[in-house]
């Protein structure tokens, strides 16, 4: 039953992150039109007014060149949150089908452990960036930071307990 329960929080810290990089990769996209529309900058998804002022930190990192790779080659650049996106959607499928198979399996519970490792870290470096390089806080990407953390510390919890 505690497995479950673990599980769980890792599917629904999943979901979180994939929200939360789904608004930054909307942001992302509508942003190239001219950079007329405003951001989502909010820590609740879907809470906060989009802000076309430009004032924001959210505004600061989407504009700073760490929030998109192959800017050059690529008009705009590819967003990092689209990866994102792409990173919690397979860990949100694998938890699922970790839960049918009846959580038994301590090969695919340390897979999914090493797996939100990759969200964690990717969490740390780009908080960093923003902090330390950017001297601004996003509050969509600390949902994202937030959302890795969960993951990971479940996932590992799970793992602990399934072996």
């Amino acid at each position: 039953m505690r497995a479950r329960r673990l599980a769980v929080v890792v599917i629904v810290a999943c979901l979180v992150g994939f929200g939360f990089a789904a608004v930054s990769t909307y942001d992302s996209v509508a942003h190239l039109d001219r950079q007329v529309h405003g951001i989502h900058c909010s820590y609740f998804l879907g809470l906060g007014r989009a802000d076309a002022t430009g004032s924001s930190g959210c505004h600061t990192t989407l504009m700073s060149p760490y929030s998109s790779m192959f800017r050059q080659a690529v008009w705009g650049g590819i967003p990092v949150a689209l990866a994102g996106m792409s990173v919690f959607a397979f860990l949100l499928f694998w938890t699922i089908w970790l839960v049918q198979r009846g959580l038994g399996d301590r090969r695919g519970a340390g897979f999914l452990f090493l797996g939100t490792a990759l969200p964690l870290i990717a969490s740390l470096v780009m908080g960093y960036w923003s902090i330390v390089e950017l001297d601004v806080v996003c509050k969509t990407c600390v949902g994202i930071y937030l959302a890795s953390g969960v993951s990971f510390a479940a996932a590992g919890a799970l793992f602990y307990v399934v072996r």
